[in-house]
């Protein structure tokens, strides 16, 4: 049985904006080390078209529900003057495309705000996830839970069962000593035939192919500071729903890691470093 040793460094992180990319990013600070860069934050280089589907067809949604349920803003009347004279119909035109062009621009930055409510609301959702798999991972009892994460802690259980894999390590921090980049891997395994596996959870609607970047930069970093080869990359989707839903236990494994990392991931980091280089002479 494999047995990984992994260095425990004291560090912390912290959220920073960033002019250049007009976002938030996420920076390890450890022991000595310059900060360095999220794995997440390095992947938001990247575009990603079913995101801004998603919040195309979202924001569309939002809009047809507001303009059904929305009544149209009754034509006022003409006001009067001090002499008893109606308003001038060109006065009288302006404001009524005033009181119309506020009503659709109120309705077009409510729809706008829907994906990033949602968005922000299944993050929420992911966090709790993924502390319910960690305390149920440690031995914990699923009847300690809040309900509404008791499924995904159930599939969990279920994952585990059928994939046949033993987890070492959970919530391990890691760092890329020679790329300076760092992250948090979710779980460490090794599988029945003595294989060491590092797996990242997802409590989405699906898997995307930046999580095999993900995954398999975690997997660089672990391999640099233990000096121990990473044999496979899981991505595993268990989200919500009950275990006997067959739609939870959605699992995939990168093809070659190794490549991943060198022609997928590499090349986003270098992208990132560019940013926060001076580019202009």
């Amino acid at each position: 049985m494999i047995e990984l040793d992994i260095p425990r460094p004291k560090y912390t992180y912290d959220d920073k904006w960033s002019d250049n990319r007009g976002q938030s990013e996420r920076y390890y600070h450890i022991s000595d080390w310059d900060p360095m860069p999220s794995v997440t934050t390095v992947l938001d280089m990247i575009s990603k078209p079913p995101l801004k589907a998603w919040f195309q067809k979202i924001s569309l949604k939002k809009l047809e529900e507001i303009a059904l349920a929305t009544p149209w803003p009754e034509k006022p009347q003409r006001n009067e003057n001090k002499n008893n004279k109606l308003e001038d119909p060109n006065v009288y035109d302006r404001r009524i495309d005033r009181i119309w062009k506020r009503t659709v621009i109120g309705a077009l930055k409510d729809a706008r705000q829907e994906p990033i409510r949602l968005r922000n609301t299944a993050a929420d959702h992911g966090t709790r996830a993924h502390q319910a798999i960690h305390y149920v991972g440690n031995g914990g009892s699923v009847e300690d839970l809040e309900e509404e994460v008791v499924g995904t802690a159930l599939a969990y259980q279920e994952w585990i069962r059928q994939a046949n894999i033993k987890i070492l390590h959970q919530e391990i921090m890691v760092w890329h000593p020679s790329y300076n980049y760092a992250g948090t891997i979710d779980a460490v395994g090794v599988t029945h035939d003595n294989k060491l596996v590092v797996v990242d959870w997802k409590t989405g609607s699906g898997i995307y192919s930046e999580s095999a970047l993900q995954v398999s930069a975690y997997a660089a970093a672990l391999s640099q500071i233990t000096s121990q080869p990473v044999d496979e990359c899981w991505v595993v989707r268990i989200p919500k729903q009950s275990p006997d839903d067959p739609k939870v236990l959605e699992q995939k494994q990168v093809a070659d890691w190794e490549h991943t990392f060198q022609s997928g991931f590499l090349p986003a980091l270098y992208l990132w470093q560019t940013y926060h280089q001076p580019i202009w002479a």
